[in-house]
């Protein structure tokens, strides 16, 4: 099979590949969160750089809510961080009216604190020396998940690596006005 993963699915998708290298033909991760816990730190400084005063507020007061919610109120805080740094991680979003079906900040934490203390160990980028088959991520220039936090390591652990910068492409280029259709057309020839 081919993986096809983007973000945290990024992540899985890799993992997959090599935990079960004899089942997959060729791994594609689009906009990956980064394999480099440095390059993680630089995230949130390219979202605030991006931010007018008035998002930078909001950020800043969403985060304080998150800290003092409890329960389900924390879910919808966090959903509407997420909202935020969606408008922010796209170079030319298109307007969505619910990009996120569900969050859960329960299954959010539990899922990055597991990323990043696989990411510190090594563990996660360890995946990859079993990994058999190709490996393409394609990563906008926009977004603002550092591309050395993807090339790099990647570069080191993976025999058949490929990485492919897409222009004027943000983190979510299947829903972005000026990436989308280049987009398909690079997946559609890397599926082929």
């Amino acid at each position: 099979m081919v993986l096809l993963g983007h973000s945290y699915g990024a992540f899985l998708s890799y993992a997959l590949a090599g935990l079960f290298p004899h089942l997959v033909i060729k791994v594609i991760l689009v906009g990956s969160a980064v394999f480099d816990d440095q390059c993680a730190a630089m995230i949130q400084h390219a979202r605030l750089a991006r931010m007018s005063d008035a998002q930078k507020r909001e950020a800043a007061f969403l985060e304080g809510q998150l800290t003092r919610a409890r329960g389900k109120e924390k879910d919808a805080v966090l959903l509407q961080l997420a909202n935020l740094d969606r408008v922010v991680d796209g170079y030319d979003p298109l307007p969505l009216e619910n990009p996120f079906l569900h969050v859960s900040y329960e299954i959010y934490d539990k899922v990055w604190r597991d990323v990043r203390t696989r990411r510190q160990s090594g563990a996660l980028l360890a995946y990859g020396k079993k990994i058999q088959c190709p490996v393409v991520a394609l990563h906008g220039t926009y977004d603002p998940h550092p591309v050395e936090g993807v090339v790099k390591p990647l570069a080191c652990v993976l025999r058949n690596f490929r990485f492919i910068a897409m222009e004027r492409c943000g983190h979510y280029p299947a829903c972005e006005r000026r990436a989308r259709d280049t987009f398909f057309k690079r997946l559609k020839s890397e599926l082929v």
